[in-house]
Formats: C-alpha cells, structure tokens, sequence
C-alpha cells in the first residue's frame, strides 16, 4: 500500500497527464472503467497507478524531472505529445474518414468507435484526441494512401456524366474549365507518381466536379 506522501505525487502526476492530454471527463471516465474497472482514480491501487501512467505515456504523455536544475542536463521545454497536435487535426481524420465512406465507398463503417479502432491499429493510441502530431500525421497519410488505391478510378468514372449535366443545366463556363483543368492535374499526378494519382490532386478535382452539380442561383 503507498504512504500518503507517494499516492499525492501519483494523483497530481495523473492530473498534469489528463491536462497535458486533453482527456475530458466522459473519456477520463470510460477508460478508468473499460481498463482498469474503477470510478476514480483515487480508487486505483499502486499497481493500477504504474499501469495507468504507462497507458498515458502510450498516449503521448511525457513525465517531467522538476529536481533537473539549469544546466544539469536538457533545457527545460513544453511537453511534446497530444498537447502539442494541431487543433483542427483530428476533424480532418474524421473529415477523411467519412468521404472515404461516403463518396468512395472504403470505409464501411462511418461511426466514432470505427474510427477510433482504425486510429488504435495504426498508432496504438485508443483515442484520436490522444495522438501526438507525429501519430496525427500518420494517420492521415495511412488514410490518403488507402484512398489512393480507388480515387483516380472513381474520379474518372464520376467526370464525364457530371459534366455533361453541368453543361446542360447552364453551369458556368468557367466552373466547368476549372473541372477539367484539375482533372488533368490528377491525371498528371497518376503519371509522374507512376500510381494511381495522389489523393491531394484527385480531392482538389472531385471538389470541383461537386461545384459543377451546384445550381446557379
């Protein structure tokens, strides 16, 4: 059993990991129930503590030495980790995964705990509020480079039809000529990469065959 003085510094070590990791109450909660079958953490034994600060290490969480004096080895810094990933990340995974769903047709599922699966496959991480930039950057590329088996394809087969619509319902000349124009920057992609179009080019041509199916006003 800890003495009062060690289960302090542990409870205040797995406060500074929750701030420094972003973990709001309901997720704080669910994982102290689905790994570790307690309500707090002040329910957890000393067992349970060491557990909890390595999962929270896993998740991007780094400990500090406060005793390291200026000089006496590393500069102090902020703490790298899921603190320091860019906000607006996890909503472009989320935003990918779910064109991936539902204008490509990989994603079979659409739903946050897929999603969080996914995330937990490729990073190990079990919450995409938890990755670090590194893990966030790799997620994203893991999610471009699936899409990129089947973009280009669908792209392709998507553009004429839509394009003869636009014609027809009167779309802008130049609404139409920016289609083409990224069209054959995806194409250029597929032959200079020697795959199958990279997924920023073929993003940027589908977005403008979706302006060409918006109704002038």
């Amino acid at each position: 059993m800890m003495n009062k003085t060690t289960f302090t510094r542990q409870i205040k070590l797995i406060h500074v990991a929750r701030r420094e990791l972003g973990i709001d109450d309901d997720a704080w909660h669910v994982l102290l129930r689905q790994k570790f079958g307690v309500e707090s953490s002040v329910d957890l034994d000393e067992a349970g503590f060491y557990r909890l600060i390595e999962h929270l290490k896993k998740c991007g969480f780094k400990v500090r030495h406060p005793n390291r004096k200026p000089g006496g080895g590393a500069p102090s810094r902020p703490l790298a980790g899921a603190a320091q990933a860019r906000r607006g990340e996890p909503a472009k995974i989320r935003a990918i995964w779910l064109f991936m769903y539902r204008e490509l047709s990989l994603v079979k599922d659409p739903s946050e705990t897929a999603l969080a699966a996914y995330v937990c496959r490729i990073t190990g991480v079990e919450a995409l509020q938890w990755l670090d930039e590194k893990q966030t950057v790799r997620v994203i590329e893991t999610l471009k480079k699936w899409a990129e088996r089947v973009f280009y394809d669908k792209l392709i087969a998507r553009a004429p039809e839509t394009l003869a619509i636009a014609v027809v319902r009167g779309i802008a000349n130049e609404t139409i000529s920016d289609a083409h124009a990224m069209i054959h920057c995806a194409s250029a992609s597929k032959t200079k990469e020697g795959k199958t179009g990279t997924f920023a080019a073929c993003f940027g041509a589908w977005r403008a065959l979706d302006a060409c199916e918006i109704l002038p006003g």
